[in-house]
């Protein structure tokens, strides 16, 4: 990175997006959006991966261009060049050549700076606008299905869950009152896990002194449990949120994201230093994530629980959610005493 980016981009949080494209032999090209760094992480935790179809090369006299329905194409694009970097330059005209008719997912992003509510630039505007054109629950039905968020990274929300966390994230995917399931593993599922706690828990990023100022948020916490697939034992680095039926058996949308449960990664009202908030959107992190649509795959929910022989959606969490007790607290990265009990 030029001199130049790299101010501009020190002035905001981290590049936190995993996104891979892989050009093979036969000029095709695959995208790949994952929750995992390139570090030693990939033993010791559970993760995500989206894996695009095998987008083939458009032929000179095409007239097509290659665009998905979810326009997944321009938006990889935009995504691309707004690093305005020469080293990204051959990629970026490698995916204007290359057919994405066949890709159905939305791709999320989210580029650092301030936006107006009608200029989507943040996970949390483009995602709210997929889901108000194409997403539809019953309307009998609609209050009572939560929205599901499991992440390894929980933020800092206020004193209380009306300042952020439903104000400003829940009101964007469903509405303020929904009901909303926070998954991330408690203090003794990390402890008792097959890797070593002090490594594992680095991992999962949350301050004690802040969930000691935001006491409340147990109410919305759940349990990490994924007996289903048998990796209940490994704690997750995946950031995963969808909408499920009261009864567990639906998934209205599905968002597989690097973006964590904070601000950072979803953004927040915009106040000037010593000046009021404004509707403007402030966002911190670039973020990468893909949106899935039943709609898009030709269904009208994604099934979680089905007959024998139906195609089930591979959720990483086991339905329905077990809430933590009185005696569960999330984990965070305690004294080396607590870390040796059991």
């Amino acid at each position: 990175m030029d001199p130049e980016a790299a101010k501009k981009h020190r002035l905001y949080s981290n590049h936190h997006e995993k996104i891979s494209i892989y050009v093979y032999d036969d000029d095709s090209l695959r995208v790949v959006i994952s929750t995992c760094n390139l570090r030693d992480q990939w033993e010791r935790f559970n993760h995500g991966f989206w894996v695009s179809p095998r987008c083939r090369r458009l032929n000179d006299d095409e007239q097509s261009s290659g665009e998905s329905p979810t326009k997944f194409k321009s938006d990889l694009l935009a995504f691309l060049n707004h690093y305005d970097l020469p080293i990204l330059e051959p990629w970026s005209n490698y995916v204007t050549s290359v057919d994405f008719s066949d890709v159905t997912a939305f791709l999320i992003t989210s580029i650092p700076g301030r936006y107006r509510p009608e200029n989507p630039g943040s996970h949390i505007q483009q995602v709210q606008n997929v889901l108000k054109k194409h997403s539809r629950l019953p309307p009998n039905e609609e209050p009572f299905w939560p929205v599901i968020a499991q992440a390894s990274n929980l933020g800092q929300f206020g004193e209380s869950p009306d300042v952020w966390l439903r104000s400003f994230f829940l009101s964007r995917l469903a509405s303020p009152l929904a009901p909303l399931k926070i998954v991330f593993p408690t203090w003794k599922e990390v402890m008792n896990g097959v890797f070593d706690a002090e490594l594992v828990g680095e991992g999962l990023r949350y301050s004690r002194a802040v969930h000691t100022n935001q006491l409340w948020l147990q109410d919305f916490l759940y349990q990490w449990k994924a007996n289903e697939l048998g990796r209940s034992k490994i704690m997750p680095h995946t950031k995963t949120y969808c909408r499920v039926s009261s009864c567990s058996t639906k998934v209205a949308w599905f968002l597989l994201t690097t973006g964590n449960v904070n601000k950072g990664a979803w953004g927040q009202y915009y106040a000037p230093r010593g000046g009021e908030r404004t509707e403007d959107i402030f966002v911190r992190n670039c973020e990468i994530g893909v949106l899935l649509v039943p709609k898009f795959f030709g269904e009208k929910y994604f099934q979680a629980k089905s007959d024998v022989g139906e195609k089930v959606f591979p959720l990483l969490c086991d339905l329905p959610l077990k809430k933590y007790t009185e005696k569960d607290y999330p984990w965070s990265l305690r004294p080396s005493k607590h870390r040796a009990q059991k």
